[in-house]
């Protein structure tokens, strides 16, 4: 692809006019408000051998910016390293640290990993700006699924799962949950990796395995701090996943993530990593499975027929249409017809009839029914719910769900 998120054509001028050491801190704070300008969420900063390739993750999908000079890598890398408190010296092992960048009235915690590579280091910048924390009425889910999940969400105990793929939104979902309870009232406590938002009136725990802070661990200790509501970052194993629903069964709201395709699947990840069966049918309150789909730009939408891909797969979701809203490309959106996501979501509520399969561990093929019944939707769905909103488009829902599911 062509770059569109081009860096100012004057940009080595700051080394021209301050010097190496001046004009490369100046060179990483103009690409990093290049990132914030085009609600980028990711910046990477890679060696190529012949230069160095500055890409930007917007909206989900990573866009080139124009290349630097490869001997602009070193310095680069190491005025991000001073930044995030990492080893400037240390250039063979993976390190990781934090930053906060202020653009404007704007402050963002910049989450850095920097990796050696054949050519290089390189550098991968997470940008969390903080007032970007969504509430449940702005993640998209629709008005019935928000109020089915906030009846999971509302009670004193059980699990709520959140799944998906790495990069789907899990994160702010539990953090848009956690915005809804009451702190006051409530001992709400997270096990996190890392800490992406800072809340003042919650406990949030950073994962450290060199210091003996695993999933796990911290979690056993959590139940020793009078908690009402525990938030795990993610479910990784077997014994995190049985301390959770132990901790889901003794009086508590457990919210959690884990990988999985979707809500049904969601379930049996639990059951393959070693929750026994009757335990996870008593704990589990709903499963919500999401994705995050790219918005059509408004300023280029327009009517387009389907092609003949997009056809096939709207037949596999029980779908048909003959055209769609989709961008042609604009200065808007960078010529790529996409402005903004919007979250996708599938919901299972856990029924007395879904405790009962639960529990036996019944096939996929018998829980499906009983979750229709009890309002469940697959992502495929409820993403072609968005297709005829004019919200997204089936190309935007075969890349983020797949025919396969």
């Amino acid at each position: 692809m062509e770059a569109v998120y081009r860096l100012s054509a004057d940009l080595m001028a700051p080394l021209r006019e301050l010097g190496v050491e001046e004009g490369v801190a100046r060179l990483v704070d103009l690409i990093i408000a290049q990132g914030v300008r085009s609600r980028a969420s990711d910046i990477h900063i890679e060696p190529q051998g012949d230069r160095v390739r500055i890409r930007y993750r917007v909206d989900g999908v990573l866009h080139d910016a124009t290349p630097l000079p490869q001997d602009l890598l070193n310095p680069l890398i190491t005025r991000i390293k001073v930044l995030a408190g990492l080893n400037i010296v240390e250039k063979l092992q993976p390190q990781d640290g934090q930053m906060v960048f202020r653009e404007g009235d704007q402050e963002l915690d910049i989450r850095v990993s920097v990796m050696p590579t054949i050519k290089g280091e390189k550098a991968v910048l997470r940008l969390l700006a903080r007032q970007r924390l969504l509430t449940l009425e702005n993640l998209g889910m629709d008005p019935a699924t928000l109020e089915r999940y906030r009846a999971c969400a509302a009670r004193s105990f059980g699990m709520v799962t959140v799944v998906g793929p790495t990069g789907t939104g899990k994160t702010t979902t539990l953090y848009a949950t956690i915005q809804e309870l009451d702190a006051v009232e409530r001992n709400i406590v997270t096990l996190e990796d890392p800490v992406e938002y800072v809340f003042p009136q919650i406990t949030q725990i950073q994962v450290n395995p060199r210091a003996g802070i695993t999933f796990a661990s911290g979690l056993r200790a959590i139940l020793r701090q009078d908690p009402d509501v525990i938030v795990v970052g993610e479910i990784r194993d077997g014994e995190t996943a049985r301390i959770a629903v132990q901790a889901a069964l003794t009086g508590h709201l457990v919210l959690t993530s884990l990988h999985a395709t979707d809500a049904l699947r969601g379930i049996y990840r639990l059951l393959d990593i070693g929750v026994e069966p009757y335990l996870l049918a008593s704990a589990l309150s709903g499963v919500v499975a999401q994705r995050l789909a790219r918005r059509v730009c408004a300023h280029c939408a327009a009517p387009t027929p389907l092609g003949a891909a997009e056809r096939a797969f709207l037949e596999l979701a029980g779908g048909h249409l003959e055209e769609q809203l989709a961008g042609r490309g604009c200065a808007y959106c960078a010529g790529t017809g996409y402005q903004g996501r919007v979250g996708i979501f599938s919901l299972l509520p856990v029924t007395e009839e879904i405790r009962r399969l639960i529990a036996r561990a019944a096939p996929v093929t018998d829980l499906e029914p009983a979750a229709r019944a009890a309002g469940y939707e697959s992502l495929a769905e409820a993403g072609l719910r968005l297709v005829r909103s004019g919200i997204t488009t089936v190309a935007e829902l075969m890349r983020v769900i797949g025919a396969e599911n």
